[in-house]
This record gives C-alpha cells, structure tokens and sequence, in this order.
C-alpha cells in the first residue's frame, strides 16, 4: 500500500497557538516556510487588508489596523484555509498542486486541475510556481502564467488557481500576520 503525505487545508485555528507559544525558527521548523491563504469571508478586504491590486502601496496580507478586535466576528480564524508548502523530507524541493489526493498539496475545488501547478522552494526562503496546462490556468499578482514556466512568488502574491483565490505568506510573514490579527505583538 503506498503512503501519501497529502497536505490538505488546515484551518487557522491550528497555527495561532504555535504563533504565540514557538519562537519563529521553531514555528518554521514545524509547520515549513511557504503558505497559501484562503479566507470565505466576504469581508476579509476589509478585515485583513488584502488588496489584489499588485500596484497597491499596501502589504496585501497585513491586519488592518482600523478593525478593533471586538469588530472581528467570533469565528474569525475558522474562516482561513492554510495550505502548507513544505516539501516531502528528504525527497524533493518540488511539490504538487492539485486535487488528487496523492497531490503533495491536495485543493479539492473542481475549478482546479488533477495535476494543476507545481511549487518549488528556492535558495533561501523564496518559492516559485509553474502551472502544468492546467485547464483553468494558475494567475499571480493578475497576470496568467504561461504554462510550464516558472514564476517567483513574492510575499502576500495573490496566487489564483482556477477559480480559488489565495494569498502567498512566506513563514516569517505569517507568524506576523497571525500575531497582528490575535493580539500579539510579533
């Protein structure tokens, strides 16, 4: 029988207790040093600051700080889908996205291809990714990628991947996010 390591979401409920208790190597060490960010609020422009204008003065990930903590609504961090980018130990820097399970990074959203992009982890904390003819196209900062061409991504990238919407963090950007948006001070 053969063994996935499939990373499906995770809600973010999950990483704010690391955010707080783990010093940020710790964190990275955990949980990898790449994340795509999901959030199903229809307010989370308005609560978060994310800006899908590239152009934008604004970090497209940061806590809006207009937004008392009282505002947010009680279920705010179960709204976020987490997709960790970390590779498989000792076997590659590549990963897989895609809705198939055996996907090193599984979205189960029928707008996404089997096989739909590939991530990979550059020197030091960058990533790239490469959209492999994926039927409904993988867009970042609102430019479609030509297929099998790598593109850097930068921090609060949004990343579109068919017709899912997600935000790039790299770790460090994370943790801050996290901290920011719960009430510790990074």
């Amino acid at each position: 029988m053969q063994r996935f390591m499939t990373m499906l979401a995770m809600q973010l409920d999950e990483f704010i207790v690391d955010s707080h208790a783990l010093e940020i190597g710790e964190f990275l060490a955990k949980h990898g040093r790449g994340f795509l960010l999901r959030c199903a609020l229809d307010r989370a422009p308005d609560l978060i600051g994310v800006d899908w204008d590239p152009a934008s003065r604004l970090r497209k990930t940061e806590f809006n700080p207009r937004i008392q903590p009282d505002v947010l609504p009680m279920n705010f961090g179960s709204q976020f889908s987490v997709y960790r980018l970390r590779p498989r130990p000792g076997v590659t820097v590549h990963m897989t996205v895609g809705r198939l399970v055996e996907s090193d990074v599984c979205i189960p959203d029928s707008s996404i291809s089997k096989r739909h992009a590939k991530v990979r982890l550059l020197e030091g904390d960058g990533f790239a990714i490469m959209d492999l003819n994926s039927r409904n196209g993988t867009v970042v900062d609102q430019t479609q990628l030509p297929v099998r061409v790598w593109q850097q991504l930068e921090d609060s990238a949004a990343v579109q991947l068919g017709d899912m919407k997600l935000t790039f963090m790299l770790g460090q950007q994370f943790v801050e996010f996290l901290q920011k948006a719960f009430g510790v001070a990074a």
